[in-house]
């Protein structure tokens, strides 16, 4: 599970840096147009990041207890920050961005029209599956 530990771990680190870095600035903390109750969800978005990323990594690297366990506990908590990431613009009224910030093109992935976040997104999500399935390995042996 040592390399199934690296991917979680590096997902995990995205979790708890990720929001306070993308955050951290006039398009979202500091935006004037965006009313107080918006920031109040914007900090504890970015403060869940912090608890389930540190919280994901004490597990898995945790010692005593179900190993097993614990190993599958912080797959599932380092996954959930960005699974309700993802689920973010299936909302009513939900874009990648603020009107006033649409002259900054959305960054896509290369050759495609798919966001750049959703590709991150989907890359953290598919080391989560390939650390799940480390994990299912080294229980059947």
């Amino acid at each position: 599970m040592n390399f199934g530990r690296l991917l979680v771990s590096f997902v995990s680190g995205s979790t708890v840096l990720g929001a306070p870095l993308a955050d951290w600035n006039e398009t979202h903390v500091f935006n004037p147009r965006w009313p107080p109750h918006a920031k109040f969800h914007n900090g504890q978005s970015m403060s869940l990041g912090v608890f389930l990323g540190f919280t994901a990594l004490w597990l898995v690297w945790r010692k005593q207890g179900d190993q097993h366990f614990q190993a599958k506990l912080s797959i599932w908590l380092a996954a959930i920050y960005w699974l309700a990431q993802a689920s973010g613009a299936l909302y009513p009224g939900a874009a990648f961005s603020d009107p006033e910030f649409r002259s900054r093109p959305v960054q896509h992935l290369p050759g495609t029209r798919i966001p750049a976040q959703i590709g991150l997104e989907a890359v953290l999500l598919a080391m989560l599956v390939a650390a799940w399935q480390l994990t299912n390995g080294r229980e059947k042996s």
